[in-house]
């Protein structure tokens, strides 16, 4: 599957789910707060904030990787427990980006004659590219500008996690998925790793992505270009739109849209791109501030 250059069309059944399922999920939220004699959603939320938070606390799993406590000090002693916080933020967010070896990710010079590829005109290593991937329904591929991945590189420096709902084909809700970059400086790649949220919080650290997509900085400086490519793992549940569709939201969450008209962006769009970025930052950092439904209302506006 060819991404056009970090802008594809959008799968318009993919987006009518999305829109009928974010306009009954707010419809059954005015009705409910109409019922209890609240002005809107706003105030009915601020009404549930205290029971809505002790839920998602009970909910929530134990963290990854839990403190050891000396056994033989007293109880007096023993420091307190740290503060639950909401179930996606459970899990230790990194400041910084996971620079880690990847020894089952080739190079790009173990997959074309790197020599000869940085020889080519644009237009033809562009096709050649999506060719080695026209083959395969479970591979996607891309020629990125080098100034959209650098946009992109430098919020995952800071928020190197992150989750985008998907909806659900059968229009009965969304599927949370976590995102994760993984970035190897000495093979000159980068890596995001789709895995399913449920699938995390189940398997943690053992949990298995269900989508790669690696991307090849070689030619980054000498050509202004980067290749990416990425691969689908069959009987997960995952169909093509599905991948079109988190790939769509990872690139405007990381910058990539903006990146291409940073100087001729209006101030409407600045604002939304900020407030896409506070999102995630508060994501990050893992306090109350961020909101799962102006998540929700975000991805909805995807288009």
């Amino acid at each position: 599957m060819a991404l056009t250059l970090l802008r594809p069309t959008l799968k318009r059944p993919l987006e009518a789910v999305c829109q009928r399922r974010w306009a009954q999920y707010r419809s059954k939220l005015e009705e409910k707060a109409r019922l209890e004699g609240f002005s809107g959603i706003d105030a009915l939320r601020n009404a549930y904030a205290d029971k809505i938070t002790a839920q998602k606390r009970r909910d929530a799993p134990p963290p990854l990787h839990p403190k050891p406590q000396r056994p033989d000090l007293p109880k007096s002693q023993r420091p307190p427990p740290e503060p639950q916080t909401d179930w996606y933020t459970t899990y230790p967010m990194p400041e910084k980006p996971l620079f880690v070896p990847s020894p089952h990710i080739k190079t790009l010079d173990q997959i074309i004659d790197l020599e000869k590829a940085s020889t080519l005109p644009d237009k033809e290593l562009t096709a050649i590219w999506r060719l080695r991937h026209a083959k395969s329904s479970k591979s996607v591929c891309a020629v990125i500008p080098a100034a959209t991945y650098r946009a992109m590189e430098r919020v995952a420096i800071d928020v190197p996690r992150f989750i985008i709902p998907v909806p659900c084909a059968s229009n009965r809700g969304f599927v949370i998925h976590l995102l994760q970059w993984m970035i190897d400086r000495p093979t000159r790649t980068s890596t995001v790793m789709f895995t399913q949220l449920a699938e995390f919080k189940m398997r943690r650290e053992f949990a298995l992505p269900h989508t790669s997509i690696t991307h090849y900085l070689d030619l980054m400086d000498k050509r202004g270009i980067v290749l990416m490519q990425g691969q689908v793992v069959g009987g997960r549940g995952i169909t093509p739109n599905d991948v079109h569709w988190l790939t769509m939201c990872m690139q405007r969450f990381y910058g990539a849209w903006d990146a291409e008209s940073e100087e001729s962006m209006t101030p409407e769009r600045r604002e939304r791109a900020a407030k896409r970025r506070e999102l995630m930052d508060s994501f990050s950092r893992g306090d109350n501030s961020f909101k799962y439904e102006e998540l929700l209302e975000e991805v909805m506006s995807l288009g």
